[in-house]
């Protein structure tokens, strides 16, 4: 079984992308309800947003800022389709 690692989303770009690297091969949460398996599949990793919605990423070079950047977009407030909240 893969293990299921938690990463704090809130973590600077540099920081998240280097914790994102070392989890390579395990499933991670973050702490914003994001999820994504670093297993790779067929090329491909895996995840999904805090409502559900699957979300794919390929397994090549940069995978890392692509999925910071996924994680970092999630940070913000958001509805269900993604449209940013304004909550003041």
């Amino acid at each position: 079984m893969t293990a299921l690692i938690e990463i704090n989303a809130h973590e600077k770009s540099p920081e998240l992308i280097g914790s994102i690297k070392k989890q390579l091969g395990k499933n991670v949460t973050f702490s914003n309800g994001c999820y994504v398996s670093l297993v790779t599949d067929d090329g491909v990793f895996w995840g999904q947003c805090p409502y559900g919605t699957t979300w794919a990423c390929n397994d090549t070079d940069g995978f890392a800022d692509k999925i910071a950047t996924w994680v970092d977009y999630w940070n913000a407030p958001r509805d269900e389709t993604g449209t940013k909240l304004n909550i003041s």
